[in-house]
């Protein structure tokens, strides 16, 4: 890296161990160590990076948790307002501020279990009531 001129910033930098959830196990946190100007780099289970969460198994469980949580921030602030707007307007408000949060990286979710896809799913129906005026709740 200093041929580059480049420094690693060791108050910013983080470690993170990714391999199958089987082989885990023969790794633990404190087996590696790190260490760049005098400083320890801290070996952690989820790292994040241009605004997705890595975990250690990439089972994306923790990334898929927090887009459900926001978008369902979103779906509530809007829905205090949702009486004043029109049908059209909703629709933009809802590409705009929820589908966009679900559509970012979406290539990463290919092949995640059913359990984490119904979690995005029911964001989806969700907005569909929200657009249509129906209340209620997925089962």
């Amino acid at each position: 890296m200093t041929t580059n001129k480049l420094k690693l910033n060791p108050d910013k930098t983080e470690v993170l161990i990714a391999t199958s959830v089987n082989r885990f196990s023969n790794w633990s946190n404190n087996s590696l160590s790190l260490i760049a100007d005098g400083k320890a780099i801290e070996v952690i289970d989820v790292v994040k990076s241009l605004g997705i969460k890595f975990d250690k198994d990439l089972s994306f469980e923790e990334h898929i948790s927090s887009v459900v949580q926001a978008c369902y921030i979103q779906l509530r602030n809007l829905r205090a307002i949702g009486s004043k707007l029109n049908f059209d307007l909703k629709k933009q408000l809802i590409h705009c501020l929820i589908f966009s949060k679900l559509d970012y990286c979406n290539g990463l979710f290919f092949g995640l279990p059913d359990k984490l896809l119904k979690k995005l799913q029911k964001v989806q129906n969700s907005c569909v009531r929200f657009l249509f005026g129906k209340e209620g709740f997925d089962k």
